[in-house]
């Protein structure tokens, strides 16, 4: 005995799935006499879609929404909770369906401030289907996604909420049954755009040799949701010619279209290195018949056998979770008997290092999204040129491997520590990088990095010795930043007051520091994340004395500097919170200096009046009438001031996207 089904996904731009998508259904069921169908939608008019849906299944199935996640992506569905990510199930009336729980991911649960951090995610619903009449209970779960279009580290953080959403804590044999459902439905827009490469030629990452290796693609590729994936090169706005070959002007080196919108399955079965297109059914928007403009993707028809035992489910289903991060363990799970007592053991072990919320495969994607973070720093054209290194620091943070290909069965628990080892090792080294103020100092820390993972293949690895040696470079990099701003503030040329006023006010920043940090081994118990926050600093404050030296634009400068004020401020110590005053007013003089204050709108003037003004007058620098606004009046200052900087510097905007979809958030400040 089998149940035959099918499953769909659909992108409906805030709309009803069609009419003509509900005509081919309606005629599958026809000639099929499937036991069901699953539908996962993102951006769908729920209760329209539902009506049309039901019209179009006919006598003889039933069409239920077993789980809705509202998101609000146009002006028109501000004020209602009637669209967002669903999934349908359209099922025949011999099949009865139990709706067990749903849950939804998303980067940020707050509706109104949240942005695309409420309006992406995912709507995970695990649910059982029968036949009415003495059948096996199958459990199914149902995952419909919809990921960020604009920002590839959101983009991550959004898968990375719906492996972890399915994810389970396991300790015993029967957690670990009911954390492995039969069979796993996914539907979901990836909002993965064809990449222009040097030629500029468009490129399907998913298809061209090497594409899932590549930073945009390979956690999506890696923590794959199915073994078996259905899609098309385009699925995306298919009636615009070339739509897939040219490039999208907010969309800087990605053209508009390509393979956007996935079905995937996991069913335990043999997976599938391959994405199928052929057999795949796609229906085209229509803007006559619905404002969706993603095509509609059906897979082939599907069966799934009722005769599988819970040992063989489990191991299919972590095989498959497994089979392109770790390929050689998940071929060894495959090979796995339940005539072995053992072989259980083995399982839950593998699940609790690989699977769990905070095991290796979560842990990766994580660690993925801050590793593109620092990609993003460090290969920016302003702070690297060089085309070598800065393909050592892609292959460096994302090398084209599995993410876990030494993991083996025979040694598990060594396999796991040493992977766990690596992943720390990464992440000291990106906590590093982020202080780096120039090539040499990106090579020196790739340098040890390498070293440390041969320690850690060597089972010579120490943890606390690689994290003393990566701080020794802060430690040593941070003095000589602090001379860099020394020697920058003596060369100022005190030719007006107000130059005067931006050396004394460094001076006080350097003093600042000293309190801070008065020796080498103050700075060596300080944490990384401190020690970075204290170069950038530095880094910064010169970096603006320079720029007024070259007359260069200071407004980009003075929003890190007062972003980077607002951070410190906001530290316990007494030294910290004056360092952030100190900060603020660097930057009102550096504004002073460059002459652009004046641009500031009026809403910012209070604040300039308090921090320069009265101060000048009074030959202290306003920092004596600030001073009574402590911790709080501090924060809420900076903010103030920060707010009526970045309105000066419209250039420092976000993509405006296209007006379908969402139009919230701000691009990632990784500097």
């Amino acid at each position: 005995m089998t149940f035959k089904y099918r499953a769909i996904t659909a992108n409906c731009g805030n709309d009803v799935i069609g009419k003509n998508a509900c005509k081919k259904i309606a005629n599958m069921l026809q000639a099929e006499k499937p036991d069901f169908y699953i539908i996962n939608c993102q951006e769908v008019a729920v209760e329209a879609t539902l009506r049309q849906l039901q019209k179009a299944a006919g006598k003889g199935y039933t069409v239920v929404c077993i789980g809705q996640m509202a998101t609000h992506t146009k002006l028109s569905t501000q004020f209602h909770s009637g669209t967002g990510i669903a999934t349908f199930i359209i099922h025949n009336d011999d099949i009865e369906v139990d709706c067990q729980t749903t849950q939804v991911a998303r980067r940020s649960n707050s509706r109104l401030s949240g942005g695309s951090g409420f309006n992406k995610g995912g709507l995970i619903t695990d649910f059982t289907v029968a036949r009415k009449i003495g059948d096996k209970i199958v459990h199914l779960q149902a995952i419909s996604g919809h990921l960020e279009s604009n920002d590839t580290q959101k983009r991550i953080k959004d898968w990375h909420n719906i492996n972890q959403t399915i994810a389970k804590e396991v300790t015993n044999w029967e957690n670990l049954v009911d954390a492995c459902p039969d069979l796993i439905v996914s539907g979901y827009d990836a909002n993965t755009r064809n990449k222009l490469n040097d030629n500029g030629e468009a490129e399907n990452l998913w298809i061209v040799p090497g594409g899932t290796s590549t930073p945009e693609i390979q956690a999506l590729h890696q923590a794959a949701l199915g073994g078996q994936h259905f899609s098309d090169p385009s699925t995306y706005k298919t009636e615009l010619e070339d739509i897939t070959e040219i490039e999208d002007k907010k969309r800087p080196g990605y053209t508009r279209g390509g393979m956007l919108d996935f079905v995937s399955i996991a069913d335990g079965g043999e997976p599938s290195s391959e994405i199928t297109v052929d057999g795949v059914i796609k229906i085209k928007s229509n803007a006559k018949d619905s404002a969706r403009d993603h095509d509609v993707i059906i897979c082939p028809a599907k069966e799934y056998p009722l005769v599988v035992n819970d040992f063989a489910r489990v191991r299919g289903q972590i095989a498959m979770r497994l089979e392109r991060s770790a390929p050689s363990l998940a071929k060894e799970i495959r090979g796995l008997t339940d005539d072995n007592a053992e072989s259980k053991n083995q399982l839950i072990q593998v699940y609790q290092q690989f699977l769990s919320p905070k095991g290796l495969l979560n842990n990766s994607i994580a660690l993925h999204i801050q590793k593109l973070a620092s990609l993003n720093r460090l290969t920016d054209p302003a702070f690297l040129q060089d085309e070598k290194l800065k393909k050592l620091i892609t292959e460096t943070l994302f090398p084209a491997t599995a993410w876990f290909e030494s993991a083996h069965l025979a040694s598990n628990a060594e396999s796991a520590k040493q992977l766990n080892q690596k992943l720390e090792l990464m992440h000291l080294l990106l906590t590093s990088l982020s202080q780096c103020p120039s090539q040499f100092e990106v090579e020196k820390r790739i340098t040890l990095y390498a070293e440390q993972v041969q320690n850690i293949e060597g089972n010579t690895y120490n943890a606390q010795t690689a994290a003393d040696t990566f701080k020794e470079l802060q430690v040593i990099e941070y003095w000589a930043l602090y001379a860099e701003l020394k020697a920058n503030l003596l060369r100022i040329k005190q030719n007006n007051p107000y130059t005067k006023d931006l050396l004394e006010q460094g001076m006080e920043i350097l003093g600042h520091m000293n309190a801070i940090i008065p020796n080498a081994d103050k700075a060596r118990e300080l944490d990384s994340h401190s020690m970075a926050q204290l170069g950038r600093v530095l880094r910064y404050s010169s970096q603006a004395i320079e720029t007024l030296d070259n007359h260069g634009d200071i407004t980009p400068l003075t929003i890190k500097l007062t972003a980077l004020a607002q951070d410190v401020s906001g530290k316990s110590s007494p030294d910290w919170r004056k360092l952030g005053r100190a900060l603020v007013v660097f930057a009102c003089l550096a504004l002073v200096v460059a002459g652009v204050l004046a641009a500031i709108p009026t809403a910012g003037s209070s604040l300039i009046l308090a921090l320069m003004g009265a101060g000048a007058v009074a030959g202290a620098l306003g920092l004596t009438v600030y001073e009574f606004g402590e911790e709080e009046g501090l924060a809420k200052a900076v903010l103030d001031y920060k707010t009526a900087v970045e309105n000066i510097v419209t250039d420092e905007r976000s993509i405006d996207e296209d007006p379908e979809e969402d139009t919230y958030g701000g691009t990632f400040n990784n500097s």
